[in-house]
């Protein structure tokens, strides 16, 4: 089942967001990746929780419209989002990949899953553990 949200467009949040960017998406293979360094002082810990931040469930699923933003170039209409399993926590001097693929459009949508992944760092890549996965979930673009 679907569930409309709008995404928020305040140009601080949009600042604060490009600042986190670890430079522009890339395209790899079928998909776009995006890193972000999650700072102590992004606006997006403030609710939760005070003593404990964490990076709350809907800012990152706008940190992926921000993803999509810079990607196309215009601010995604989020028609909804469905799948969402958020299964980690994302905190405070912690980087996280977004990935996002574009799936076959449904209903005149545009439809993309993204997943989300800490970054570990080189050495503990060279392990071949899987990354810690962060939160995975589907969001449907209306049309323009």
């Amino acid at each position: 089942m679907m569930h409309s949200v709008t995404t928020p467009e305040q140009p601080d949040l949009k600042a604060q967001l490009d600042g986190l960017a670890l430079g522009r998406p890339e395209r790899r293979g079928e998909g776009w990746f995006a890193r972000y360094a999650l700072s102590e002082d992004f606006v997006g810990f403030s609710g939760h929780f005070p003593d404990y931040k964490l990076l709350p469930a809907m800012m990152q699923v706008c940190m992926a419209a921000h993803m999509l933003a810079v990607i196309t170039g215009a601010q995604p209409d989020i028609g909804g989002i469905s799948t969402a399993k958020f299964t980690d926590q994302a905190r405070p001097g912690e980087v996280i990949e977004i990935a996002a693929a574009r799936l076959p459009d449904k209903n005149g949508e545009q439809i993309w899953d993204f997943s989300i992944t800490k970054d570990v760092g080189a050495e503990e890549q060279s392990t071949g553990a899987a990354l810690p996965v962060v939160a995975s979930f589907r969001l449907s673009l209306r049309s323009a």
